[in-house]
């Protein structure tokens, strides 16, 4: 026969530890894939950004440069360039016949001979100072001012003394000038170890005088044509030399009789003169890798 107390709590321990085991059914367990996802998540972020960093350093460095110079101030199309040219010119001066012409007169009268004429031609060197303004590679504009001179003389002898006598006759010329130099394009020509081949012209105004026994000064005028090169250059110098073609004529008031010496012309001096010119001028500017449009010195 069973003892009733201890049945009464056998069951009611049965019915306890059933409710116990309903409730811990009933409660949601937590989704491993959800619990882990916060920290995936973050992982991920991690690695997303590390990569970025990695994407960027493979970025070529001078990117920033160029968007530097994107949003900088253009280059101006213009630049200043200094001159200072030597050049020497085969003067054709037409009105050396008169003074040949005056000193055979004067030796005729005086019985003097001739032991040195007057040269056939004139060597005459030129003196001067340009500024320019360059556009690219394209001309320039210049401006500027010169002295050109030139002389000669003959010797005559006393035959009854043996006593010699010397006479001469010379200019000077001071000109301003006006002109443009068009530089020749290396597509077009181009020129070893030359930076820039270029045309040119210059007009040609001032005053001038001829000195013979006396002198006349006038009005001069003139215009030279030129074609050269820049044949060598280091930084911002450059040297070049050209070969010209000059024509320059002087109209004055005095007569000629108060320039020849055994003349008695009243007419007024007039005299033009001209020839070939060989040039040198260093030039003083912007470098060239710095002239916007310039193609650079292989």
């Amino acid at each position: 026969m069973v003892n009733l107390p201890w049945a009464i709590i056998v069951i009611h321990s049965t019915l306890i530890a059933s409710v116990l085991s309903n409730f811990v059914a009933a409660q949601p367990v937590a989704d491993s894939s959800r619990a882990i996802l916060p920290s995936d998540s973050a992982r991920s972020i991690q690695v997303a950004d590390s990569s970025t960093r990695r994407a960027d350093s493979l970025l070529p460095k001078g990117n920033d440069s160029t968007r530097a110079t994107a949003v900088g101030s253009p280059k101006s199309v213009w630049s200043t360039e200094f001159c200072l040219g030597l050049e020497f010119s085969a003067i054709d001066f037409a009105e050396r016949s008169r003074f040949s012409s005056d000193l055979a007169g004067e030796a005729s009268a005086s019985r003097w001979v001739v032991d040195q004429p007057y040269p056939g031609s004139d060597i005459g060197p030129t003196l001067g100072l340009e500024f320019a303004l360059r556009r690219k590679d394209m001309l320039r504009l210049a401006a500027g001012g010169s002295w050109r001179t030139w002389s000669a003389q003959a010797v005559a002898r006393d035959t009854a003394s043996g006593s010699l006598h010397d006479r001469s006759y010379g200019s000077d010329l001071f000109l301003g000038s006006l002109g443009a130099d068009f530089l020749v394009s290396r597509s077009v020509l181009r020129l070893d170890a030359a930076r820039d081949a270029f045309v040119g012209a210059r007009w040609l105004v001032g005053a001038g005088r001829l000195t013979g026994s006396g002198e006349a000064w006038g009005l001069a005028m003139g215009a030279s044509m030129r074609a050269g090169a820049d044949f060598l250059d280091w930084g911002r110098w450059a040297l070049s030399a050209h070969l010209g073609l000059d024509w320059i004529s002087m109209q004055s008031q005095i007569p000629w009789r108060d320039v020849l010496k055994s003349s008695s012309s009243g007419d007024k001096v007039a005299w033009t003169g001209g020839g070939l010119s060989l040039g040198l001028q260093l030039r003083w500017g912007a470098p060239g890798d710095s002239i916007p449009g310039k193609a650079q010195k292989k």
